[in-house]
Formats: C-alpha cells, sequence, structure tokens
C-alpha cells in the first residue's frame, strides 16, 4: 500500500504518475487533504507523542574490537591483545534497517577495554543503508558521533571488571544514546537524529556535561571490545 501525503501529493500529475508506475504492485491511497496530512500529523504528535513502535531507516551501531577471522579480516585491522587477535572497526549492530523497533526499547551492549593500562574508551556512533555492514570503515558508513568514557574511576579493578554499557534508545523522533560504567561512575550521552537528513555531528553532540569528542581520531589504544 501506498499513501500519498504532503503537499506535492496534491498535484493530479503525481498521483496520476504513481497510479501509472504502481499500480499494479500496490494500492494506491489519496487522502482527501493529502497537503495537510503531515501538518495533521505533527499536531497529532504534539498531544500525542507516544508511539508504539518505528521503522529504522538505517543500520545504527558502534564500533568495537571483534575476534580476527584469519582470511576474511583484513591483516591491518589485526590488533593482539590478551584474549587473542582481535579486528578493530567491526560494525556492532544495535539496530537493522528495516527492523521495527518499540519506542520504548533500549539495547545495551557491554564493552570492555582492549588492554590493562588503558584509561578511557573511544567509539564512535555510526550509521548505514547496509543490513549487514561488517566494518565501520564500508562504503555508506557515516560517523555521527564519538563518545569517550573515562575509566579512571575503575582503573583499580581488574581489566575485564571494567566493562561499559552502551545503550541505544528507539524513541519518539531520535535516538538517545549513553554509556556508563559497569562498576559505576560516570556517565556520557549524546543525540542522533532517527531519519535520513543528518545534522552536523557540533549539533547532534551537544549534550552539557558529557565528555564528548566529535570526530576524534582513531586509535588503537582506545578500542573497545565485545564481551
Amino acid at each position: 500500500m501506498i499513501v500519498l501525503a504532503g503537499g506535492f501529493s496534491n498535484s493530479p500529475y503525481s498521483q496520476q504518475a504513481i497510479k501509472e508506475r504502481f499500480a499494479t504492485r500496490a494500492t494506491i491511497v489519496v487522502p482527501p487533504n493529502p497537503d495537510i496530512a503531515v501538518l495533521a500529523g505533527a499536531v497529532h504528535f504534539c498531544y500525542d507523542p507516544q508511539t508504539r513502535a518505528r521503522r529504522s531507516r538505517f543500520t545504527y551501531g558502534i564500533d568495537t574490537a571483534m575476534r580476527f577471522e584469519e582470511g576474511i579480516d583484513p591483516e591491518s585491522s589485526r590488533v593482539s591483545t590478551a584474549d587473542g587477535d582481535r579486528c578493530v572497526d567491526r560494525f556492532n549492530v544495535f539496530a537493522t534497517a528495516g527492523q521495527s523497533v518499540p519506542t520504548d526499547a533500549e539495547v545495551c551492549h557491554v564493552i570492555l577495554p582492549l588492554f590493562d593500562d588503558q584509561k578511557e574508551i573511544a567509539f564512535g556512533v555510526f550509521a548505514t543503508r547496509n543490513t549487514e555492514p561488517r566494518y565501520v570503515t564500508d562504503d555508506g558508513c557515516d560517523r555521527l558521533a564519538e563518545v569517550t568514557i573515562d575509566l579512571g574511576p575503575v582503573m583499580r579493578f581488574d581489566r575485564k571488571e571494567r566493562g561499559v554499557r552502551t545503550f541505544m534508545k528507539f524513541g519518539e523522533t531520535e535516538i538517545k544514546v549513553r554509556s556508563e560504567l559497569v562498576q559505576g561512575g560516570g556517565e556520557a550521552a549524546t543525540q542522533v537524529r532517527f531519519h535520513s537528513n543528518y545534522l552536523s555531528c557540533t549539533e547532534i553532540c551537544g549534550v552539557p556535561d558529557a565528555r564528548v569528542t566529535v570526530l576524534a581520531k582513531e586509535n588503537h589504544q582506545h578500542h573497545a571490545s565485545t564481551v
């Protein structure tokens, strides 16, 4: 089913062209006043912003280091750690393009520092139209922001106890990203628009009292590993 909405949907030429193109494959629905449908939806959203679910246009995730797979991962991405060889720049998926995501759902992944002397974890937030991205360096992957977590308060713990919970909440008109130390401590947060019109990173990362670095240069010493 195709529902026409918006100003141009009121054009007889537009309606006819769409019907000729898709009539054999879908039902074309033209509301009585398609030009004000968007306005009516915006007003309705203001009165009742609780949407049950959204269908994600993009695959969202963060970059982490995962187990290195011989013959698949490039040698340039190999990093040796106490837990074995890892492949950096892997795309850790939180939501997949086309997936219906409940607005109250909060996806959580736990990540760990790669090295014993690592004092912070930095990861980027990425989006792509690819439903099965492997690397954040793949064509079409866009970096939206980067979050840096200070591990200073938990450096007295063993490396594997210095985990960071990373949450993505898909609600209303934006994605909320936050991270917190498993052992308690500071939290960093940023917000990402939940549609294709990306804002500049300086706009989407404007969160007070949060340590957020925009487009920071990659450094293996700051990479995180999945649990």
